[in-house]
């Protein structure tokens, strides 16, 4: 392996954007992206299946719940209790680290990976986190929660996180002095987001692809369809507007117009809305007397990004992501919005 060969270790508190920031790294530096992969490549070094990797994923005592769950016939004194058998897991997934970092450019996200990784002269071992309020409104929005259920899910997951590395480290997890940088996403204010429209109930597992490093996904009308509403929303926090094809139940899931703040960004979207110099009526006026600086719609079908310099704002319109229409192309759009400024505005093209 070549001492130039980018490696880049991620810890991140739950809901701080870690793993968007992770996914952005690798894009950006062009690194294989590490994350639940691990637990397919440990999987197949091990033998045990990929779920059992999945279910114990950085936990501390995961063999227990193998004796409880997977091997009810095998005696606890010949397996809990045999120390192999006890770190045989993580001795697989570091291993999978080990042979990864050997293979070229990486990113690395969890699992103890700056500690497998630490006789590595060229790793990079980076630590996101935010402020708890901001990763409990993120985690509730991921999750459909309240802020008190968020919080609970936080405190139990960072309680699993903390105790498996300070298990297999001997270090405290989160501690600046084992990380060369340390990220407070709540300074930064970066949200990178998926912009889709005009889907007409057609699902498309490329959107979920494309979406995978974003924090939320915007969907600008013409969803047609409350299982591709719920799958998104599953996936990552969704916002939506309602459009003219969309039937009572979506209209009373979402609003015809929606604004909102994002970091410092003034929102607005409307699937019927025009596009600069040609504002639909239904919306026109709202938009001279208090403009956004980002308006997003869709019901053309036309792929529209453009700069209104009277209003001062941005118009994006994604196009369609769906079949149904004239459309020769379908597309979507990602943004990120660092504090007030937009950034990295990227066209998808479907195939």
């Amino acid at each position: 392996m070549s001492d130039k060969t980018i490696i880049i270790n991620i810890g991140r508190q739950l809901g701080s954007g870690g793993h968007t920031i992770a996914k952005h790294l690798a894009e950006t530096f062009n690194c294989k992206f590490y994350d639940k992969e691990l637990l397919n490549l440990a999987a197949r070094e091990s033998g045990f299946s990929e779920k059992f990797f999945e279910q114990n994923d950085e936990q501390k005592g995961f063999f227990k719940s193998l004796f409880h769950m997977h091997a009810p016939h095998v005696g606890e004194n010949n397996f809990y209790n045999n120390r192999f058998s006890q770190e045989s897991l993580f001795q697989f997934q570091s291993d999978a680290i080990r042979k990864a970092a050997e293979k070229g450019n990486c990113v690395f996200v969890g699992r103890c990976a700056d500690y497998v990784l630490r006789d590595k002269k060229n790793a990079t071992n980076i630590f996101i986190t935010a402020s708890i309020e901001d990763r409990a409104k993120m985690v509730a929005d991921r999750h459909q929660c309240s802020i008190e259920e968020a919080m609970k899910i936080i405190q139990e997951k960072e309680s699993s996180r903390a105790s498996y590395y300070s298990y297999y480290t001997g270090k405290k997890w989160g501690n600046a002095a084992s990380y060369d940088l340390c990220i407070n996403t709540s300074v930064l204010g970066i949200k990178r987001v998926g912009i889709i429209s005009d889907t007409h109930s057609y699902w498309d597992d490329k959107y979920l692809h494309y979406f995978e490093p974003c924090d939320e996904i915007w969907h600008a009308g013409d969803i047609c369809s409350t299982e591709l509403a719920d799958r998104l929303a599953a996936f990552r926090p969704l916002r939506a507007v309602c459009g003219n094809c969309d039937g009572g139940d979506l209209r009373r899931m979402f609003p015809e117009i929606l604004r909102w703040k994002c970091e410092e960004v003034d929102v607005l979207m409307k699937h019927i809305g025009g596009y600069p110099g040609n504002y639909d009526p239904s919306i026109r006026g709202r938009i001279y007397a208090n403009p956004p600086q980002l308006f997003i719609s869709g019901h053309s079908h036309i792929l529209k990004v453009k700069y209104d310099k009277t209003l001062n704002l941005l118009h994006i319109n994604p196009g369609a992501a769906g079949m149904q229409g004239w459309q020769k192309e379908r597309t979507l759009v990602r943004l990120t919005i660092e504090g007030n400024k937009f950034t990295d505005c990227e066209v998808i093209t479907l195939k």
